[in-house]
């Protein structure tokens, strides 16, 4: 059974929204998707317990997609964030992964945001596994520094021991 994954999508138009599943659930994945028009439900909705991937629109009226991606950033820094825009100019690009987006795919080439998501994802739990391996080897490192300690106490009770032996057996 496949892994559902919950996706926030930010976008205006639900034609749009609704041409991003297709693709996605057409490439196989299987998805929920969380559809917010607007910057206060896409800050209430960056609140949810779980989300694995952000879409974002660019150009939305009244809230620009570089605003939703820096407030993606505070409240998710480990949730991929895929830029989605009709029309961006290559210094728009640029500015987007510069702000910390994980790709961006024009809308006339939809046909990437597949390969797009597959890699934010894989690369998410690549970097969340990192870090739990990263947390498991500090807590092996301080047992081991424990178990020194034990054995450095353990060495100077011996060492005291054979010296008092040594004093009290004449």
């Amino acid at each position: 059974m496949k892994c559902v994954k919950k996706i926030l999508a930010l976008e205006d138009d639900p034609r749009d929204a609704g041409l991003l599943r297709t693709f996605l659930e057409e490439s196989g994945f299987e998805v929920e998707m969380i559809v917010v028009a607007n910057q206060a439900d896409f800050e209430r909705a960056l609140g949810c317990e779980r989300i694995d991937l952000i879409l974002s629109d660019c150009n939305l009226p009244g809230y620009d997609g570089f605003a939703a991606l820096k407030m993606a950033r505070e409240k998710r820094p480990d949730t991929p964030v895929l830029m989605i825009s009709g029309a961006l100019s290559e210094a728009e690009i640029v500015e987007c992964l510069r702000l910390g987006a994980t790709d961006y795919i024009l809308k006339k080439r939809l046909e990437r945001l597949a390969p797009a998501v597959k890699r934010a994802l894989a690369e998410a739990e690549a970097i969340q596994r990192a870090r739990e391996l990263e947390a498991e080897n500090e807590k092996l490192e301080a047992q081991l520094q424990r178990i020194q300690r034990l054995e450095s106490i353990g060495a100077l009770a011996g060492g005291i021991a054979h010296d008092l032996n040594n004093a009290l057996g004449p």
